[in-house]
């Protein structure tokens, strides 16, 4: 198991190279995290000028981070996660996603991750 990141973000665990994870810190002391709160990935490359990370709706929505290099996390804005709850997400057009890690070099992109989450 991976251990968590600084900002309390749970990095990605046995075969899986990103992912939608938890914040452990995020709701304070007894209370769980918040389950959709960061996307992290695992540190594969080397010599990359930062990171472009894209969280893509089914429904149409698409938001994009650009973080620098030596960054392994994103904390995805409140208004730009999936419901918490599963059964709320039937009932929204946030139910199925993508996300896809691409490392910055320079004059090229790599793309070193991709998840998609269907919702059944």
């Amino acid at each position: 198991s991976s251990a968590d990141m600084p900002s309390g973000c749970v990095a990605p665990d046995g075969n899986d190279w990103v992912s939608l994870a938890r914040i452990a810190l995020a709701s304070g002391p007894g209370q769980p995290g918040d389950t959709h709160g960061c996307i992290a990935w695992v540190d594969s490359v080397s010599g990359e000028k930062g990171f472009r990370v894209t969280l893509s709706y089914e429904g149409g929505e698409r938001f994009v981070y650009e973080v620098p290099a030596d960054t392994y996390e994103v904390i995805v804005p409140e208004q730009d996660r999936p419901p918490a709850d599963l059964s709320e997400a039937f009932r929204t057009h946030r139910k199925d996603f993508t996300i896809s890690v691409v490392a910055l070099f320079n004059g090229r992109e790599e793309l070193i991750a991709m998840t998609s989450v269907i919702v059944r």
